[in-house]
């Protein structure tokens, strides 16, 4: 089965590979996620910074402040070695457990069941936040980047999120996204993946305040977002499809980086293409 990507390709489930050549055109939307930057400069559950900077920290600080600013991205810490593989208390499946059957919809309204992602191989699943997150723009952008070297260990990639599709579909284009991103709006895959993050009313109030609506991203009534997490879903011996992997983290400004998602990759016992 083939999905509509960002760059003009179809992403095919089976094989990972790409087409050539326009093969779709999205809705004219986008997003202000420049402006939304200070909206997720903190760390749900985390500490608050208490140590200050020098001058000359401070001023490579604002340079790159800026920099985030001008891109819609800020970067991301790197999940410790030692923290991977973990999850958010209450969240992610445990590893074994047979993959969740849901449907979400692709960039063109079309209602896509979730077992057609990892049909015909491993697929790595990322839930993000929402396009106007800059950690979860970062977090694609790298997957992005590094997409080649998860097609050729035959690992597909696909990113969900509670975004409304016009909303995903101005977020794959803005970012020329390789993999297909899927809108999970009423929330049937973050419920059967574990990962639904209620928002309370004073982070509601606070993210108003910086513009964001998150129902008006969603499209719904719910107040609700994705704990950011990864999971990858593959068979082991012919057996049906499982999770082998997943990370759940609250602190949504630290991400397991490429580079550690595939070396865990080749170092799974799951069949490979």
């Amino acid at each position: 089965m083939q999905y509509a990507t960002a760059r003009g390709h179809r992403w095919d489930a089976g094989s990972a590979s790409r087409c050539r050549g326009r093969c779709w055109r999205l809705p004219a939307v986008r997003l202000g996620v420049c402006a939304l930057l200070v909206a997720c400069g903190g760390r749900q559950g985390s500490a608050a910074h208490g140590a200050s900077h020098s001058a000359s920290d401070s001023a490579s600080d604002s340079e790159g402040r800026a920099a985030d600013h001008a891109s819609g991205m800020k970067k991301t810490q790197r999940t410790a070695d030692a923290h991977l593989g973990t999850r958010a208390p209450g969240t992610g499946l445990d590893l074994g457990t047979p993959a969740p059957t849901a449907s979400v919809r692709d960039l063109e309204g079309k209602r896509v069941p979730l077992e057609e992602i990892w049909r015909d191989g491993p697929a790595l699943l990322v839930f993000y936040r929402g396009g106007w997150c800059p950690y979860c723009n970062w977090q694609l952008h790298q997957l992005s980047e590094t997409y080649d070297a998860f097609v050729s260990r035959g690992l597909s990639i696909a990113a969900i999120s509670v975004d409304r599709v016009a909303n995903a579909a101005a977020l794959a284009e803005a970012r020329s996204l390789p993999f297909p991103v899927f809108s999970d709006a009423k929330l049937a895959a973050h419920r059967a993946f574990r990962v639904v993050h209620e928002l309370d009313s004073d982070t509601v109030a606070k993210l108003q305040g910086y513009g964001i609506d998150v129902q008006a991203a969603s499209g719904e009534a719910h107040q609700s977002i994705a704990v950011p997490a990864v999971f990858i879903i593959g068979r082991l011996a012919g057996a049906p499809p499982a999770v082998h992997f997943v990370h759940s983290d609250n602190d949504y400004a630290t991400r397991p980086d490429p580079d550690q998602l595939l070396d865990l990759f080749d170092r799974l016992s799951i069949d490979k293409p």
